[in-house]
């Protein structure tokens, strides 16, 4: 034996390339990350002609809708879809049976710092919180949503399974694993079908070798059935699982096969786009795919093939394939462009990602995190079940504190900086804790407590632009008694305002009421409305909403864009379009327009 072949050092284990691992998971967090923003829940929409394809500071809508809150998003940041591609990977690090780790601990304390997350997700994350798997659940309607739940949440985590068995040369183990992890929050065939057909592409390009001709990822998919369109049995994972799906599901295996004949159908309109090459429309194809409709945008199926198409499509071209998922108006784009991220990630390497990885959040651990998947990096660190008594005391130690170096998170980090951030709601006050960890982990996890505003001063500053509540006014309202029978009441209402003039201009000018009358300190609009100037008028208005009907709800929001009045984006309610904005004086305006109704013949 020669000394060389002595002196020369034991190759450490892997499972795949460790490049190609970071850039699959920094690309699924900068897709992410680029295509939030361009989600339904964006407060304003941004204008993709104009875009210059970084990151975006932008706000976020949550709450509900009369009850609405503006949450800040800082350029970078990630959603819920890089959130459990890391909790998958910090479960895939035990020694033993990840997926109980992830379902009863990384899941229900995911629930106090998710951000964006799905419903779907959410209502199986509160369920293991109780204790309790989704599909035994005797809790009203969980079992039966759970069983009807077919989106993309389990086929947008998949990426750390595809690492960790990237060597294997059979796919039934990785496919145990999909499984595995889709069934803890999904239990449609939609959502756990496309998980493993985008699972079977990914793992497939991680062992790539050659050259990846143009459409092989889609044309695969189609070819190759037979491989991951079978049922895993993941009866020793979780044995109650098929039983309970074959008594809540009728003709589950008979769902199951429609539902890989529904992706292979999806895949073919996918190659007819490609096969069109540079004539090739995204939208055009996208819509085929039903990419682009709310029923279906965040279905498993559809996500994971229209993943495979951009990927496919811009596989030369890796940046702009991200950017064009990114923003596919109408498609759920932090999913569909994380997805294609990734896939791209493994395509292409990780130079194409480098002028976004300084300005992503936890970046550093994101790359550590890949770099553990692959060495096999195992922690025997052991977390208990996290119950609702374990967050609500986790809760209550990060309360009033700037710095918590002393307490671990129930996943296993430590603490190592809380900061307080503040968002005004008309006069209530929003805290959020924004939580670092030693492993370079960020959380952010809202107080869920709210108190009076105490000064501007002790807002963020981008708190203080974000008033999505309102306050009664502190001036008179006045009801008109009536006389006999015959005489319905009307309510009258007075807004106080400090500028006069500049709120009538926003009444009159863009929202276009008419004035019926008008002196130095009041402005009449109807016999319901005015407007009467008062110096003492508060800064916050909170607890009233005005609903404004007018008749070209588009014209409008064009008007007040032009004027930079900032409003939500255009939503669609039975026979109604609205938005929200905020008048001069702070009061909450829901602007709606009346669709008209078309009898069919």
């Amino acid at each position: 034996m020669s000394e060389s072949i002595l002196n020369r050092p034991v190759e450490q284990k892997t499972t795949t390339s460790p490049e190609r691992a970071i850039a699959a998971f920094v690309g699924a967090a900068v897709g992410d990350a680029l295509g939030w923003p361009f989600e339904g829940r964006a407060a304003g929409k941004l204008d993709v002609r104009i875009w210059d394809g970084q990151f975006v500071d932008w706000k976020k809508r949550s709450g509900s809708r009369f009850s609405p809150r503006w949450e800040q998003i800082d350029a970078g940041a990630y959603s819920d879809d890089t959130q459990l591609i890391l909790a998958i990977s910090r479960s895939r690090a035990k020694e033993q049976r990840w997926w109980e780790h992830f379902a009863r601990v990384e899941l229900p304390f995911w629930t106090c710092y998710e951000r964006g997350g799905g419903g779907a997700t959410k209502r199986a994350a509160n369920s293991w919180l109780a204790g309790v798997a989704p599909w035994d659940s005797d809790a009203k309607d969980v079992a039966k949503r759970y069983f009807e739940a077919g989106g993309n949440g389990a086929a947008m985590r998949v990426l750390p399974h595809c690492v960790s068995h990237a060597r294997d040369d059979d796919f039934s183990a990785l496919a145990r694993d999909i499984l595995a992890d889709g069934v803890t929050t999904h239990g449609h065939p939609r959502a756990l079908v496309g998980a493993l057909a985008f699972g079977y592409i990914l793992w497939n390009s991680f062992k790539r070798v050659d050259t990846l001709d143009y459409g092989s990822l889609v044309r695969r998919c189609v070819e190759e059935t037979t491989v991951w369109g079978v049922l895993p049995d993941i009866s020793h994972q979780w044995p109650s699982w098929l039983p309970a799906t074959l008594e809540h599901v009728q003709d589950f295996n008979g769902l199951w096969l429609l539902t890989i004949s529904e992706i292979v159908s999806l895949c073919r309109h996918a190659m007819d786009g490609l096969e069109a090459g540079v004539l090739s429309d995204d939208m055009v194809v996208m819509k085929e795919l039903g990419g682009l409709s709310p029923k279906t945008n965040g279905a498993g199926t559809t996500t994971a093939v229209a993943a495979l198409y951009y990927a496919s499509r811009y596989a030369a071209s890796p940046l702009e394939g991200m950017r064009c998922a990114a923003t596919s108006e109408g498609a759920d784009t932090d999913t569909l462009a994380s997805m294609t991220g990734s896939l791209l990630g493994v395509i292409n390497g990780i130079s194409w990602l480098h002028d976004y990885e300084d300005k992503l959040q936890d970046v550093d651990y994101i790359r550590q995190t890949a770099e553990h998947l692959v060495f096999m990096r195992k922690t025997t660190t052991t977390c208990n079940q996290v119950t609702k008594r374990d967050l609500t005391e986790f809760k209550a130690r990060l309360r009033g504190k700037e710095t918590s170096s002393d307490l671990s998170l129930p996943i296993g980090l430590r603490v190592t900086a809380v900061e307080g951030r503040k968002e005004r709601l008309g006069e209530r006050v929003v805290e959020t804790r924004v939580v670092a960890t030693d492993a370079g982990f960020t959380l952010f996890i809202p107080s869920g407590a709210t108190k009076k505003t105490e000064s501007p001063e002790s807002m963020v500053q981008a708190g203080e632009s974000l008033e999505g509540a309102v306050r009664m006014p502190d001036g008179p309202t006045g009801s008109l008694s009536h006389s006999d029978s015959d005489f319905e009441p009307v309510v009258g209402m007075s807004l106080l305002v400090r500028d006069l003039n500049k709120s009538r201009v926003f009444y009159e000018k863009f929202l276009g009421l008419k004035v019926t009358g008008a002196s130095q300190r009041v402005v009449r609009f109807s016999s319901t409305l005015a407007l009467r100037q008062d110096a003492s008028a508060p800064l916050s208005c909170g607890g009233v909403k005005l609903f404004v009907n007018v008749s070209d709800l588009s014209s409008c929001s064009e008007r007040l864009a032009k004027a930079g009045v900032e409003s939500s984006k255009i939503v669609v309610r039975g026979n109604t379009r609205s938005f929200e904005c905020r008048d001069p004086s702070g009061y909450a305006i829901e602007v709606f327009e009346r669709l008209k109704a078309y009898v069919a013949n």
